[in-house]
């Protein structure tokens, strides 16, 4: 089956889950050989394919989300525990971890209403929600950065906000871009830079790619034109 998604695990293995199935599998980087496989079909729930895996900061856990649930697996002893299941949060999940690797942020819709929340990975409880059309949240490597893309159907604004608040700390200089709604969004591993791909309104084929210094608050990287075919996921 082809590869739908790919991350590096806490000691460097390589995680992958295939399209069509609900197995997560831990590869050796070197030989390709399968070092752990984690069946999720056995949470009894339909096989309708893995949409996200994000390590926490202490690279302990893991979090994947299927469907409309999002299941916490533990990797703090040799094998994988049983993973915690926060169920039916909503569609179209992203996530971020807070620094403390004890809580996630989502973004999620829910009722055609797009909001953030704030969980409990130990009871799988949620803490805070923010109903403010958060279309899509993006958490640096360690979770001190949090970055989330806000749109209110007219122009989206991709947003630096404080892990502990959850208040806008610094908003990205679109007069640099424009306002074309953000697609994707990823942090260099020092939490320093911001690279994301943007696309205009009613177009899915001509896209840019822009790197952010959220230091400066400079785009460090002016855009430059790329070719996206059929994207997994328009956020605008």
């Amino acid at each position: 089956s082809p590869v739908q998604l790919v991350t590096w695990s806490q000691n460097n293995k390589l995680v992958t889950t295939y399209l069509g199935s609900t197995t997560i599998k831990l590869l050796d980087p070197l030989t390709g050989q399968s070092q752990a496989s984690l069946e999720t079909s056995s949470l009894g729930v339909p096989a309708l394919g893995i949409g996200a895996l994000i390590w926490s900061p202490d690279r302990k856990l893991l979090a994947s989300v299927l469907n409309e649930d999002i299941n916490i697996w533990d990797f703090s002893t040799s094998t994988p525990k049983k993973p915690l299941v926060i169920s039916h949060i909503g569609e179209y999940i992203s996530e971020a971890w807070k620094s403390d690797s004890k809580h996630l942020f989502t973004a999620e819709k829910v009722n055609d209403l797009w909001e953030a929340k704030l969980w409990d990975v130990t009871t799988g409880k949620m803490l805070s929600s923010y109903t403010e059309s958060i279309l899509a949240i993006f958490g640096s490597a360690d979770g001190t950065r949090i970055a989330t893309y806000f749109y209110n159907g007219q122009k989206g604004e991709l947003q630096i906000r404080d892990e502990v608040t959850f208040q806008v700390t610094l908003t990205f200089p679109t007069e640099q871009i424009g306002t074309d709604p953000v697609v994707f969004a990823s942090w260099s591993p020092d939490g320093n830079r911001l690279a994301g791909i943007y696309c205009p309104q009613n177009s899915d084929q001509t896209c840019s790619i822009w790197i952010w210094d959220v230091i400066t608050n400079k785009v460090s990287l002016q855009p430059k034109e790329i070719n996206v075919v059929s994207p997994s996921s328009s956020l605008g």
